[in-house]
């Protein structure tokens, strides 16, 4: 019993601690969730002019019809109807109690570049940084070759002393 009352005193003090670190200067605008789904596509609206393409998805999420835009992801293969699409919905809401939704295309797995790279680029990466790591310890080496071999009666050979 009386642990149980000394454990809930603490997390009372700690609670009106963390409300006390709250500035009064600090103000919730907005909150944001978001959801990425995998659904089809149901329509494809697109145009190209001059140096200008566009294109848009409608697909299904939770029994409605949305539009989805691939907004600035890199340029893919296209869709067509009946092709999986992933998407990211993103719920915004204020205080004021008005709620708004955005749909987006989520990048396929194993398809953003630069966040998930293939093991063939992974391979190239980590061979470059092994590369880098042999190429400063030669020079490490020579430093201390040039060093050592100036100092009269010590030979490169020699281990260093402790100090």
């Amino acid at each position: 019993m009386k642990r149980s009352f000394v454990l809930a005193f603490g997390l009372a003090i700690t609670t009106s601690w963390l409300h006390a670190e709250v500035s009064s200067d600090y103000v919730v605008e907005a909150k944001s969730a978001s959801e990425t789904f995998t659904s089809k596509v149901l329509k494809v609206y697109s145009f190209s002019a001059e140096n200008i393409d566009y294109v848009a998805y409608v697909v299904n999420w939770r029994g409605h019809e949305i539009v989805v835009t691939p907004g600035f992801m890199p340029a893919g293969k296209a869709l067509g109807v009946g092709d999986p699409i992933r998407c990211t919905m993103h719920h915004f809401s204020r205080p004021s109690g008005l709620a708004r939704v955005a749909f987006t295309m989520a990048p396929s797995v194993g398809e953003a570049p630069g966040l998930l790279p293939d093991p063939a680029h992974e391979q190239t990466r980590l061979d470059a940084i092994a590369a880098e790591v042999e190429r400063r310890r030669a020079i490490r080496q020579e430093a201390l070759n040039a060093v050592q071999s100036a100092r009269p009666g010590r030979s490169a050979a020699e281990p260093k002393s402790a100090p």
